[in-house]
C-alpha cells in the first residue's frame, strides 16, 4: 500500500547539500552492499554534483556525480529498494543526465558490478554502452562452484554520449 500511495505524488528532484547527510547514509545503508562512511558523503556533497529524488518529505533516490570539464562520472546513483521497477530510478537518470548537459557535460561515464544484470540491462535501455572492464574493481563475497570464496568482483565500465537535453526533457 505504501508504494500506491507514494505513486500518486510527483517526485521532486533538488540538490543535495549537507544538511542532508543523514538521509543520504541511511539510504546509502539500504541499498549498497559498501555504504559510504559519512566522510565520504560530506566530502562528496562539498565537492560533487548530488542529486536527491524525494516523495513527500523522503529521500528516495540520490545521483552523486563527478564532472571535470565535459565529461563526468556517475559514483554512486541508487533508488529505495521498495520503490526500484517503478519508473523512478529511470526518472532520476535522466534528470541527472540533464543536469549534467545543462552544465555542459556531454560524455557521462560509470561502473557497475559484473555480476549486476539488473541495473547492467537498466542501463543499456537507457542508452549507456558497456565498453570496457575494471578487473577486481568491486570488494565481493561470492562462492564460486567449486566452493572457494572470490573476494573481488569485475566492474563493467559504461559511457553515453549526452545530446542537447535539457531539465524538463529529463523530467518526461
Amino acid at each position: 500500500m505504501t508504494v500506491a500511495r507514494h505513486t500518486l505524488n510527483a517526485p521532486v528532484f533538488a540538490r543535495l547539500n549537507t544538511s542532508h547527510v543523514a538521509a543520504l547514509a541511511d539510504l546509502d545503508e539500504e541499498t549498497n552492499p559498501h555504504p559510504w562512511t559519512g566522510k565520504q558523503w560530506l566530502d562528496s556533497l562539498q565537492q560533487h554534483d548530488c542529486f536527491g529524488l524525494w516523495l513527500t518529505d523522503q529521500l528516495i533516490g540520490f545521483a552523486v556525480c563527478m564532472a571535470t570539464l565535459d565529461e563526468a562520472e556517475i559514483l554512486l546513483i541508487a533508488v529505495r529498494p521498495a520503490l526500484q521497477g517503478t519508473g523512478l530510478g529511470a526518472q532520476l537518470l535522466q534528470h541527472t543526465e540533464a543536469e549534467l548537459a545543462s552544465e555542459g557535460v556531454k560524455q557521462l561515464f560509470l561502473e557497475v558490478r559484473q555480476s549486476n544484470e539488473r541495473a547492467r540491462a537498466f542501463y543499456r535501455r537507457h542508452g549507456w554502452q558497456e565498453n570496457g572492464r575494471r578487473k577486481n574493481y568491486y570488494p565481493c563475497e561470492i562462492t564460486l562452484d567449486d566452493g572457494q570464496l572470490k573476494t573481488r568482483e569485475d566492474a563493467i565500465m559504461c559511457g553515453k554520449t549526452l545530446g542537447s537535453l535539457n531539465v524538463s526533457e529529463g523530467n518526461t
